[in-house]
């Protein structure tokens, strides 16, 4: 696996981030299923990371549930909505624990179950209560 560093066009808005993928044409087409029109892309190196210092903090999580939320209401699909959070969060840990979180609802699994993967930062209520509203179909009001 290769990091890439993007930049790019969604729905004329100029952005730029990061990728991993096997090669740049695997990035490239890795962006264009999140319907990322790319300008440029070059292999970089990984930021180094102290993970021991970036800790998902309880705001952070709010903020994040909060915006999910928001996004969900306004009919955003759960997929888009995590790839908009992906390029809004600043904590690398928690852009790292969305991105997986979204490859795996990606593959089919349900929001709660990747959640359990991270059981480290999200608890038992968060995730219980992520699946109550998957269950009832009010996700976006749980959340809220």
């Amino acid at each position: 696996m290769a990091y890439f560093r993007w930049k790019g066009n969604i729905n004329n808005v100029k952005r730029k981030g990061e990728v991993i993928a096997d090669s740049k044409e695997a990035a490239i087409m890795k962006l264009k299923k999140q319907n990322i029109n790319v300008l440029s892309i070059k292999q970089s190196a990984p930021p180094i990371e102290l993970d021991f210092l970036n800790k998902v903090k309880p705001k952070d999580l709010m903020i994040m549930t909060k915006q999910l939320s928001i996004m969900l209401n306004a009919g955003i699909p759960i997929v888009s909505a995590f790839s908009i959070l992906i390029e809004q969060v600043k904590n690398s840990k928690l852009k790292k624990i969305i991105t997986d979180i979204k490859e795996k609802v990606e593959a089919g699994s349900s929001f709660s179950n990747a959640l359990r993967e991270h059981k480290d930062i999200f608890s038992d209520l968060y995730i219980n209560m992520v699946e109550s509203g998957e269950a009832s179909g009010n996700l976006d009001a749980v959340l809220q």
